[in-house]
């Protein structure tokens, strides 16, 4: 899928829109309990271990990165010989944000209940953080076309031959 309004460096070798900056960060926040967990698992502090814990080690918050895990795996995978699957996952990659973002906000409403309503409480900037992306993510047009745009199938054919 070509178009027009973007300019030459918004592709990449195989000709297909790049994933943006801002759309990378997405992507990254929408596992970020999963970081954490990671991260917080070679501290050296029980404390910075034991409040990584308390906020990312809930099943409800793992499982709302899990979406978004499957949009990480078919960026990866985004490649000329990708099959089926992934290019479907990735077309899809917009409403799997999504639907990850929006459990991660109904994970976040849970744990902090009425507290959610003080922007002295961080599950308020976690909320507005995650309604804020689904909001980009629902009206970029730039967004979608990234999602719509994946190497063709023949570049894979071309590139086999040319090695041979």
């Amino acid at each position: 899928m070509k178009h027009d309004s973007f300019d030459a460096y918004h592709y990449d070798a195989n000709f297909v829109l790049r994933v943006s900056p801002l759309l990378w960060l997405i992507i990254i926040w929408s596992i970020h309990h999963t970081l954490l967990l990671a991260l917080g698992a070679f501290s050296n502090s029980g404390e910075v271990f034991g409040a990584v814990l308390d906020y990312a080690a809930s099943m409800p918050m793992l499982i709302s990165d899990i979406p978004g895990a499957i949009v990480l795996v078919a960026r990866i995978n985004r490649s000329p010989a990708a099959g089926a699957r992934i290019r479907w996952l990735w077309h899809h990659g917009i409403t799997f944000l999504i639907l990850g973002l929006s459990l991660s906000t109904a994970a976040t409403f849970n744990s902090y209940r009425l507290g959610i309503v003080n922007p002295e409480n961080p599950g308020f900037w976690i909320v507005a953080a995650n309604l804020g992306l689904i909001a980009y993510l629902a009206l970029s047009r730039h967004a979608r076309e990234i999602f719509a745009d994946f190497p063709s199938p023949a570049l894979a054919v071309k590139d086999d031959k040319s090695a041979a």
